[in-house]
């Protein structure tokens, strides 16, 4: 069972990313700053996270429902970057996505490898 201590917790995180996500929805990507940019994807993976934790629990169906929505809005903000990039928009999805860490991964270090 999940504490109602680590939910609370969680839960700002979660409200973040929605914001930022709601933001984006007329302006998309665009509509957020370089810093805001950097905490979307911060704050994906750390929901990805909590969606593997909460669907361990049985009793959190509604829980897990509701953070797949949003990683699924959230996904769908960070990957349409990559197409809307070949279209001819400045925005990066390597600005978003670190680099993955580990002896062949070069200089770049897990989670804040982002690119300019």
């Amino acid at each position: 069972m999940i504490s109602a201590r680590w939910l609370e917790k969680r839960k700002t995180y979660w409200a973040r990313l929605e914001l930022l996500v709601d933001r984006s929805k007329r302006g998309g990507i665009s509509a957020l700053d370089h810093l805001e940019l950097q905490e979307l994807g911060l704050l994906y993976r750390q929901t990805a996270s909590d969606l593997a934790t909460v669907r361990e629990d049985v009793t959190s169906n509604q829980l897990a429902f509701y953070l797949n929505q949003l990683l699924g809005r959230a996904h769908n903000l960070i990957y349409m970057a990559t197409n809307k990039k070949s279209a001819g928009s400045s925005v990066s999805t390597r600005r978003l996505i670190p680099r993955s860490s580990g002896k062949h991964s070069g200089k770049h270090s897990w989670p804040f490898s982002f690119s300019p």
